[in-house]
């Protein structure tokens, strides 16, 4: 008999066991007052640099295009204008890659806060 009732312990225990901890730590942890402030802060900045960069990015590009169509079009005024028109090309593509890599940055962190 003593060891139908230390078997039904153990599968007592087992059972427990398998059913996980009952705790709260379990729960989301609830923040307080300040951190909550200072996360929302945080998202609506992430949001307005955002919302700046945007039409940013959308300016460089058709800067970018302008200088495309110059190029095109001026094959007849020699290397040195080409080659002006070409540097100034690649530093506005460097410019909106650089803007792109911000933003999806900001993206990233923003949808971790949220």
């Amino acid at each position: 008999m003593s060891d139908y009732a230390e078997c039904l312990i153990e599968q007592e225990n087992k059972d427990d066991a398998a059913a996980g901890p009952v705790s709260t730590e379990e729960k989301a942890p609830v923040e307080d007052k300040a951190t909550r402030v200072a996360r929302m802060n945080s998202i609506k900045k992430m949001k307005k640099d955002l919302a700046k960069i945007e039409p940013l990015i959308e300016k460089l590009k058709a800067k970018a295009a302008e200088l495309q169509s110059s190029i095109d079009s001026s094959s007849d005024e020699g290397w040195t204008v080409l080659a002006d028109l070409t540097d100034n090309l690649n530093k506005v593509e460097e410019e909106i890659e650089e803007k792109e890599l911000e933003w999806l940055e900001l993206a990233e962190q923003l949808e971790e806060l949220e």
